[in-house]
């Protein structure tokens, strides 16, 4: 008996030592939770406020505000990597709040100016319509789509629509005193989010065309919605709910049909975005939260002291920015999910969805 034991336990040792062999031959590879990990990046402009940043031709452009006094200029950074940046010249003295990229073009909004540019570099602007002010532009479905407001409490939430970034056709798409702060695409429908500007509720508009809108307005919950990315099949949009002083985040399959999550922050969440399988949203007091299914979130440590109002991805990395210039890049993320990196959003080009009350 103790005999053959003993030869098991010899077959068994060589057994495992020849496994262990074989293994140290195989290409294995173990990823670690890269999105533990957070770099600081340069800081050129630290005393602007940083809103948006997307990433196409092989550039991310970040936009945003020098100061957050009335008149502040629009910045305008550029960088191949995300490590280094460089001020590009932006011509406008409004805050630029969003930027994406879509059909080898560039399109950043702010006010009622949208700019567009095919490398970051060198932009053009061009008025759309004085009496509004957008707030979120994204492409998606093959167009771009811009929302905000109109300039008064008579004129309500606003679309738009371009094939080219340059020429806009659209209207009314909420009710009045009421704002738009993001928009997305899936399922055959355009989904955009916003609040009324007196009680802050939140609203929540579809449309098939990005034309004529439907949805609904929630009453009585004091919910405001910044923003909204749509893959996996599922819609997320987040916010804040001031009445519980909670971050908001709501999921839904059909953009009809809304499930609260729970954030486990107190946070102002401003904006998400989804790539290597993974939505990531950011928000006030150094927020970073992560899932993959929009369902269970993870606080991240960011390492600094600041607001966040935009986070994109791109080039396998996940970039965040806002208050003080600050810059922040994940690690590089890696992930076999063949989900369309969003830069916002399913059906998307690339761009990136960034959105805060200004």
């Amino acid at each position: 008996m103790a005999r053959g034991l003993s030869f098991q336990m010899i077959n068994r040792t060589v057994f495992l030592t020849a496994l262990s062999c074989i293994l140290m031959l195989l290409p294995i590879t173990v990823y670690a939770d890269d999105l533990d990990n957070w770099n600081l990046r340069s800081q050129p402009l630290p005393d602007s406020v940083l809103r948006s940043v997307a990433y196409g031709n092989d550039t991310f452009v970040v936009v945003g505000a020098e100061g957050v006094e009335v008149g502040a200029k629009g910045v305008i950074l550029t960088s191949p990597y995300g490590e280094t940046w460089t001020q590009r010249t932006s011509g406008t003295d409004y805050p630029l709040l969003e930027v994406c990229y879509g059909n080898n073009t560039f399109v950043a909004v702010g006010g009622d100016i949208v700019f567009t540019s095919s490398d970051g570099v060198t932009w053009t602007s061009n008025t759309i319509d004085t009496a509004i002010s957008f707030r979120s532009v994204k492409y998606c479905n093959d167009i771009f789509i811009a929302v905000g407001m109109g300039v008064g409490r008579a004129i309500g939430g606003v679309a738009f629509i371009s094939s080219d970034g340059i020429t806009w056709t659209g209207g009314e798409a909420a009710s009045p005193a009421c704002t738009l702060e993001g928009v997305d695409y899936g399922n055959n429908t355009f989904v955009t989010v916003g609040h009324y500007l007196i009680d802050f509720d939140y609203v929540i508009r579809t449309s098939s065309d990005g034309i004529t809108w439907g949805g609904i307005d929630l009453w009585g919950h004091n919910v405001v919605l910044m923003d909204v990315v749509f893959n996996k099949n599922i819609f997320i949009s987040v916010g804040k709910n001031e009445r519980d002083s909670i971050g908001y985040i709501l999921t839904s399959t059909d953009a009809v049909d809304w499930t609260p999550r729970t954030s486990n922050s107190s946070s102002f969440l401003q904006s998400i975005a989804f790539g290597s399988n993974t939505f990531v949203t950011v928000g006030s007091e150094n927020t970073i939260l992560t899932s993959t299914d929009g369902v269970t979130w993870t606080e991240r440590i960011s390492g600094t002291n600041t607001d966040f109002y935009g986070i994109g991805y791109g080039d396998d990395t996940f970039i965040a920015v806002g208050s003080t210039g600050v810059i922040l890049q994940s690690d590089p993320v890696t992930d076999d999910d063949t989900s369309v990196p969003s830069s916002g959003g399913g059906g998307g080009g690339g761009c990136f969805i960034s959105m805060a009350i200004y």
